[in-house]
């Protein structure tokens, strides 16, 4: 396997006169973006930046974040995503725990605001005309399939957000599978929608560039503005693969019931990061698209952007569920009992030589990374999630070990949300659970005094996305325990919603 650098090179030099990335206003070719990427790599050597330096990436413009990832990685280096709309509380805990030592920016407030944390800080944008002129950059870096290329942060069971090292030959080993299994050909249009902060980003940036595809971004695309028009933009850019959240695939499907247009440039919608709404399945295939395929995909970031996939089909409607599928190539699935012993029930644990380095925090990695007992000298990923197979050997998803839930392709645990409710309010408990109907937090609260739940949800902005916000909060006299002790959860939903 080569690394991704070197194939990188591979086809900058292939499709060079082929559109790499475009927006709204501007068409960029493939020798351009390399060249650029080279010209940032020769600005930053002069500062003495050597190998394995981690530059965290927060730009406003999304060109920027794919020249300046191209750039690490031609400087055998590791670069941060981060995406400028997060939290402060989190953009703060990413900055001081992932040692980075470099934060590459384009915007003048994210200078002031970084200044005195003892980090270099370095301005860049595409657009200056200092960089795209002259210079050759001495790029005589030995590439290894097993270096650290990225790390992405996602919500642990304690609500800390964890670093986690991807390296890269397992990058290149889902790359390269995804366009070989589904035969990706170049020129194929990718719709680039996923957040920067979020590591299926990954699989909006490399499976275009690695196939001779374009990358097309997509203005206001995290917004609700932007996914309201997100139909029409689809069309216009005539679309070929789009990565999503189910929640974006539901928009999408009322969008072309609404509008009878089947946008037939489309071929492939991959699906992961939240369950799929089976309603949104049956609306789909009432639609007659036949030209567009569906497929699941699951794997947390720790075993590096999925490894288990599902071609899914009108006869999943029967069943009333979809199935997280089988491994990728070289991925070994186990459902692994209280004892350890593989079955088929139990927790998901997944076996590759293709998953991540663990996590920036190593104290992190106990439990969760443990040697295979199945194969020497590889490492036994705990997902916390339970699956059990069907009768076509296929993996059903049976719910999360701890409290960890994802909304909108993120991840969060509602025990740390509580508990950062409790300190910041007046409640006295509190218990959160997801509405089924509208995946929406609600929370059940007792409280001696009246509370201002739009003051609370505006202390908890700052350490979680919107989403993650209780949408409702319901006040109860005391909360009903079942014989255990723990509050009857059953309770709560049939008396109180």
């Amino acid at each position: 396997m080569k690394p991704i650098q070197e194939s990188l090179k591979d086809t900058f030099k292939i499709y060079a006169d082929y559109i790499a990335v475009k927006d709204n206003k501007y068409d960029i070719k493939y020798r351009d973006i390399e060249r650029k990427a080279k010209l940032l790599a020769e600005k930053l050597i002069c500062h003495k930046v050597e190998e394995h330096t981690r530059f965290i990436l927060m730009f406003n413009d999304r060109i920027n974040y794919i020249i300046s990832i191209i750039t690490v990685l031609y400087l055998r280096g590791i670069f941060i995503p981060v995406d400028v709309s997060l939290p402060e509380g989190k953009i703060d805990h990413i900055v001081q725990e992932s040692y980075a030592d470099y934060i590459l920016y384009d915007d003048i407030e994210f200078e002031k605001k970084f200044q005195n944390k003892c980090i270099n800080l370095y301005c860049y944008s595409w657009k200056k005309k200092e960089y795209c002129i002259g210079g050759r950059c001495p790029l005589d870096y030995r590439y290894e399939c097993d270096d650290p290329v990225y790390i992405y942060y996602t919500s642990g069971t304690t609500g800390r957000p964890k670093g986690v090292i991807g390296r890269n030959k397992g990058l290149k080993h889902f790359i390269d599978w995804e366009i070989k299994e589904f035969d990706i050909k170049a020129k194929f249009k990718f719709a680039q929608i996923t957040s920067p902060s979020f590591d299926p980003y990954l699989r909006d940036i490399f499976v275009p560039l690695l196939s001779g595809g374009t990358i097309c971004l997509m203005d206001n695309c995290n917004n609700f503005q932007g996914i309201k028009f997100l139909h029409q933009w689809i069309e216009k850019n005539k679309i070929n693969v789009i990565h999503c959240v189910p929640g974006i695939f539901h928009v999408i499907a009322m969008n072309i019931c609404k509008t009878k247009n089947k946008i037939k440039s489309l071929k492939y919608i991959f699906l992961a990061g939240e369950a799929i709404v089976i309603s949104d399945l049956k609306l789909w295939y009432s639609l007659d698209l036949k030209h567009v395929n569906l497929v699941s995909l699951y794997g947390p970031t720790e075993t590096t952007l999925a490894k288990i996939y599902h071609r899914i089909s009108k006869s999943d409607i029967l069943y009333e569920e979809v199935p997280l599928g089988k491994p990728i190539p070289k991925t070994n699935i186990y459902l692994v009992d209280e004892t350890g012993s593989p079955g088929e029930y139990g927790e998901i644990c997944i076996e590759s030589e293709f998953s991540s380095l663990g996590y920036v925090d190593i104290n992190m990695n106990a439990g969760k990374f443990t040697d295979s007992p199945f194969h020497d000298n590889l490492k036994l990923y705990h997902t916390g999630d339970f699956g059990r197979l069907n009768g076509k050997g296929e993996i059903l998803f049976r719910g999360r070990k701890d409290r960890q839930i994802k909304l909108s392709g993120m991840s969060a645990n509602l025990y740390a949300i509580e508990q950062c409710i409790l300190e910041r309010s007046a409640i006295e408990q509190c218990f959160l659970k997801v509405n089924t109907i509208n995946n929406r937090i609600v929370c059940y609260y007792t409280a001696r005094n009246d509370i201002n739940a739009g003051e609370i949800n505006d202390k908890l902005s700052y350490y979680y996305q919107d989403v993650f916000l209780p949408q409702k909060y319901i006040k109860l006299e005391e909360f009903k325990r079942n014989s255990n002790g723990k509050i009857d959860i059953n309770y709560l939903i049939n008396h109180t919603e």
